[in-house]
């Protein structure tokens, strides 16, 4: 049985066979708010990226930052600690809509859950090691969330408590199912 341990949305697989990529995005340089490895970021409307809540539109999981320091020196870093003066911090996103993710469920996930909806819950990240600490709410549905449950992680021991979930984004800024128009 899994622990309690949530490490945010972490990349399984590209749903198309494709390799999954890194976008760059622009971090604004007052932003104040940690971003870890493994978070949902959304796009803001000055075409920087901040951390994502339950309810955005996401458009893509961060995976790091570059930039470069106050004394002049390149930084690279697996979250953003929102340093002070930081010049053009870009950070490393998954935005490609067909890329899947592990996330830790937060209750009891079963076969019925297949299928269904659901938004993460940001929970409490790793600084230490700049780890998100998100997790997927164990309240799910049909309406609108931020992804769809494709089933279990194939681990041995994942069920029960806690168990990994593979997920495919659904309410994202560059995903296309049926809803409209993706975008801008």
């Amino acid at each position: 049985m899994p622990s309690n341990a949530p490490f945010g949305f972490r990349p399984s697989r590209h749903l198309r066979g494709g390799v999954i990529r890194n976008a760059e995005y622009p971090i604004a340089t007052n932003y104040s708010t940690k971003i870890h490895t493994g978070s949902p970021v959304k796009l803001l409307n000055d075409g920087t990226i901040a951390l994502a809540a339950a309810g955005d539109r996401i458009l893509g999981i961060f995976m790091g930052v570059q930039y470069t320091a106050s004394d002049g020196s390149p930084v690279f870093k697996n979250y953003w600690d929102a340093p002070s003066s930081p010049t053009n911090p870009l950070a490393q996103v998954i935005d490609d809509p067909d890329v899947a993710y592990f996330i830790q469920s937060g209750g009891t996930p079963t076969s019925a859950d297949v299928g269904q909806l659901a938004d993460h819950v940001a929970g409490t990240a790793n600084d230490f090691i700049g780890q998100s600490g998100a997790y997927l709410n164990s309240s799910t549905g049909t309406g609108s969330a931020a992804v769809r449950i494709l089933g279990l992680a194939k681990f041995p021991g994942n069920s029960g408590q806690y168990a990994v979930l593979e997920v495919q984004p659904f309410e994202w800024e560059l995903a296309y199912h049926g809803q409209g128009t993706i975008g801008i």
